[in-house]
């Protein structure tokens, strides 16, 4: 389904702030959709992303049956928030429709799950407030163990069937999931899953 007019898709605003502040070869390790791969740079840049849109600098909003509602700036105070970029996705209490589309006389709701917006003239603005000033400090940081074993552990899911594991091939495979800078941690971490392979052809 495509994006409402005049908004951007809360993953998109994770992109373009990660790019304003990284550079254009920024990207996230894994996949926004599994928590188990965010990196220290990836939770700076929605900490700052919430932060805007709980301050009212950036507009959040939320699909409904009527096109699109503003999502209160409180939600960002739930201890679940960064779920929401993890899914795209809040769950909230809305009220249930008659057939003629008016509120429940009684007041009943239902959990439902909406898919949240920002809206992209405010998001423009935000980024154009943003400088590369916070890039080196940032992305001295180590990614955690646990983060380089989810990597691992996803390449060797993702082998294809018969295919023989390599250091190289996590080696790269670990590059093409944004983790830069830690070959020795992704060697060592490949030693542990793989223990009867050895290091395979040369890295190049």
């Amino acid at each position: 389904m495509e994006t409402p007019i005049g908004y951007v898709w809360l993953c998109e605003a994770v992109y373009l702030v990660g790019e304003k502040i990284f550079g254009l070869d920024w990207r996230p390790v894994g996949n926004l959709t599994d928590k188990r791969l965010f990196n220290p740079d990836v939770e700076k840049v929605i900490e700052r992303i919430a932060k805007a849109c709980e301050s009212g600098e950036i507009s959040a909003a939320y699909r409904s049956d009527t096109g699109v509602d503003s999502l209160d700036r409180s939600k960002w105070h739930q201890l679940h928030w960064s779920d929401y970029f993890a899914t795209g996705t809040i769950d909230l209490d809305l009220p249930l429709l008659d057939e003629s589309g008016r509120p429940n006389a009684n007041g009943f709701t239902a959990r439902c799950p909406c898919e949240i917006f920002v809206r992209e003239d405010d998001l423009n603005r935000f980024v154009a407030t943003l400088s590369k000033s916070n890039a080196t400090a940032s992305s001295k940081v180590r990614a955690s163990k646990k983060q380089i074993e989810a990597v691992v552990t996803d390449y060797r899911r993702n082998l294809p069937p018969g295919s023989n594991p390599s250091m190289p091939g996590v080696e790269k495979f670990a590059r093409s999931k944004g983790l830069k800078g830690h070959r020795p941690e992704v060697r060592d971490e490949y030693h542990r899953q793989f223990p009867d392979k050895g290091a395979g052809r040369p890295s190049k």
